[in-house]
């Protein structure tokens, strides 16, 4: 009678018929134990071999574990700051014209209050883009003053600095209105810079020197300005730009030959910095193109960002007590388009880019990302080390027809004549814009009859040249950015949100029980 009863065996053992349910049993072959095992061998048999399947209590279905590499390769999907630009970054119907000077580019500055100053001929006129009243004159050189070459306002004050292509240096009070102080400078002016509190004014000239002007001397003794103005002698080519860090305890150059020196701003200048990465046993900050953008991190003192005409930018750890390469991991990207200017969010870490129209040559089409660690001559373009990281498709409007989505890869591939937002410090590509600060009827038409797959940017038997970015400057919030092109426009992009402050209240667990 017991034969009549079925056995309850475990599913895992060896002694399950599975030709019942039409599976065929695994092949095993038993292997003995060491004697420093710990496993018995009936918990041997119990537990799941390579070779073991789970069966369903139905019996009719095989389980496998997920592993580990099927689970990486799902995608990530990146997130982004409240006040990122991924979210605010669009084009403003503020705009308004001006004029370039003889030598090309855009001699414009914007002050803390928000007023626009820009070129128009001989003249220099302003805007407040804040209160959004009309444009006024401000002034007009003489006929032996020469053409403008740079305007550039003090941060936190009431000052600007206008340099022209006779070394004619002059101060006006913003708000007064009026012109403070003039001197002549040795060259011709090709850049400007002041230091974080708006007292020490440095200009570079077309010779490669730079000059330091203690301007609060200047305002009182102009000969002693001028008597103890530091020289400084390093540069082998014209001084293209100039830039001081937040804090003005660092400064930066940048000349036509594609060098960047970083100097101290206690005065001890004679001798550069040493920074920058290896190259022939000896730190150097060298680029393959002249230098035309210099940008210092506003929450990050040291961290300073270079970009030169062939589209390339890199980072940089100005930290001259670090015996290995200066140069951030990632810390270059090769964009393929002329950059012309860069800028930190005060707000978030995101990076602005603007560029030209001009495609580079020796430049790759596709950004890429390299480990600037391994010494690298930078000289040489064929030699450059890359590291490109796995495209992936993804999909932001198209600026110039909402109806056509611009599809960018990663790494993308960065159009002419727009602003490209990048995640810092991944370099990730977050979003890019092309400022529409002209649109006449007829290009109005030929963006809407564009084909996704054209890059946005390019018309067809258009010059491009016109709509091209030569220039930009940020606001005093950091929240704008006023861009100039080659038609001779300007217009106002917003670009990130403020950063919410957190309100601080008291906890009760800090309150006394009386």
């Amino acid at each position: 009678t017991l034969d009549r009863f079925m056995r309850t065996r475990s599913i895992h053992t060896s002694e399950l018929d599975l030709s019942s349910i039409g599976i065929s049993a695994p092949l095993h072959h038993p292997r003995p134990l060491s004697s420093a095992s710990s496993f018995t061998t009936a918990s041997r048999a119990c537990s799941p071999g390579p070779d073991d399947g789970l069966i369903s209590r139905s019996g009719m279905a095989l389980m496998r574990s997920v592993s580990s590499a099927s689970l990486a390769s799902t995608p990530v999907v990146p997130t982004y700051p409240e006040c990122s630009a991924k979210y605010y970054m669009r084009n403003t119907k503020v705009t308004w014209d001006f004029s370039a000077p003889s030598g090309g580019g855009a001699v414009m500055s914007c002050s803390g209050d928000n007023v626009v100053f820009f070129s128009r001929g001989d003249r220099v006129h302003y805007k407040n883009i804040a209160t959004g009243e009309e444009v006024g004159q401000l002034l007009r050189l003489r006929e032996g003053d020469g053409d403008l070459r740079v305007l550039k306002c003090a941060p936190g004050g009431d000052l600007l600095a206008v340099g022209t292509s006779t070394g004619l240096i002059q101060l006006w009070d913003i708000k007064a209105r009026k012109k403070v102080v003039s001197w002549m400078h040795k060259k011709t002016v090709s850049a400007m810079a002041w230091n974080g509190d708006g007292g020490i004014l440095t200009i570079g000239g077309e010779k490669g020197t730079i000059r330091h002007y203690d301007t609060r001397i200047g305002l009182k003794n102009i000969s002693g300005m001028k008597e103890q103005a530091r020289k400084v002698t390093r540069h082998q080519g014209c001084i293209t730009v100039l830039e001081w860090n937040v804090d003005g305890r660092i400064w930066a150059s940048g000349d036509s030959s594609g060098t960047v020196y970083c100097w101290d701003g206690n005065g001890k200048e004679r001798v550069p910095l040493d920074v920058g990465e290896f190259v022939q046993r000896r730190k150097k900050m060298q680029h393959g193109g002249a230098i035309s953008a210099l940008a210092f991190c506003p929450w990050q003192p040291r961290l300073l960002a270079t970009g030169d005409v062939e589209g390339v930018m890199q980072l940089w750890n100005v930290n001259p007590l670090n015996q290995h390469s200066n140069a951030t991991t990632p810390g270059k990207l090769e964009l393929g388009v002329p950059i012309t200017s860069i800028h930190f969010s005060p707000h978030c870490k995101e990076i602005l880019t603007t560029h030209s129209c001009k495609l580079s040559p020796s430049s790759p089409s596709n950004s890429a990302i390299t480990n600037n660690n391994t010494p690298t001559n930078l000289t040489n373009t064929n030699t450059r080390t890359r590291t490109t990281r796995t495209t992936s498709t993804r999909t932001t409007p198209n600026p110039l027809n909402t109806n056509a989505p611009l599809s960018l890869p990663w790494p993308c591939q960065t159009p002419p004549n727009a602003i490209v937002i990048h995640a810092y410090p991944s370099l990730r590509h977050v979003t890019t814009l092309i400022p529409s600060l002209s649109v006449s009827s007829s290009s109005s038409s030929h963006s809407q009859s564009q084909s996704p797959s054209q890059t946005p940017g390019e018309e067809e038997g258009g010059d491009s040249a016109k709509e091209a970015i030569v220039g930009s400057v940020m606001n005093g919030a950091g929240t704008r950015i006023v861009v100039a092109n080659g038609e001779g426009k300007m217009g106002v992009v917003e670009v990130w949100a403020k950063r919410k402050e957190v309100k601080r209240v008291p906890s009760f667990l800090g309150a006394t029980i009386r």
